[in-house]
């Protein structure tokens, strides 16, 4: 009924995806907002900085998530088999981080730069490294890696790592764009 509206299809994926978004932003924000209360009252050592920038992580990882949420509901037919695919991704992304990325790293003889190049391709990973740099400690405990990203990048790895998870939020949300401009469902 939604599309008997006089409103186009990308409209319409774009207003679910903004509404989504804001309802993900928000619940996020309020339970940020309370714990940064907590943090105050029990006076925690935490400098504002490093707490919004992994709340401002939390978000993009959240709204990247979403974007991958309505590529995977726009490429099937049925809700169950969305639920069960993002469910699949989900999981995959997961392992494909530290124990996946290691066992990859053995099998495939990976050399540091390829180990780092295969942990920008997730975004759990991107949120990962940034979160330790964004604490303030150093990437030596993510092991020669780290190292290398740090070596490589200096100061510029911040800012690679939020620009690849803000692509992480637009190349789903395009290709869902795309896909559902060509079937015509949600």
């Amino acid at each position: 009924y939604l599309m008997a509206q006089p409103i186009t299809q990308l409209e319409l994926l774009l207003g679910k995806f903004i509404g989504l978004a804001l309802a993900l932003g928000a619940s996020l924000g309020i339970g940020f907002g309370l714990t940064a209360v907590v943090i105050a009252l029990r006076g925690g050592s935490t400098t504002i900085r490093a707490y919004l920038l992994l709340m401002l992580l939390t978000m993009l990882l959240a709204i990247a998530t979403l974007s991958l949420g309505l590529l995977i509901s726009t490429a099937v037919q049925r809700g169950a088999t969305a639920v069960g695919l993002a469910l699949f991704v989900w999981l995959l992304l997961v392992y494909f981080g530290d124990l996946g990325l290691l066992g990859t790293a053995l099998v495939l003889r990976l050399d540091v730069q390829q180990l780092f190049t295969f942990t920008l391709a997730n975004p759990l990973q991107l949120f990962k490294i940034a979160a330790i740099m964004g604490m303030g400690n150093n990437l030596e405990v993510l092991g020669p890696a780290g190292i290398y990203a740090l070596r490589t990048y200096g100061s510029r790895l911040l800012p690679l790592l939020l620009g690849l998870l803000v692509l992480w939020i637009g190349a789903p949300l395009s290709l869902a764009g795309l896909l559902f401009q060509r079937k015509g469902v949600l």
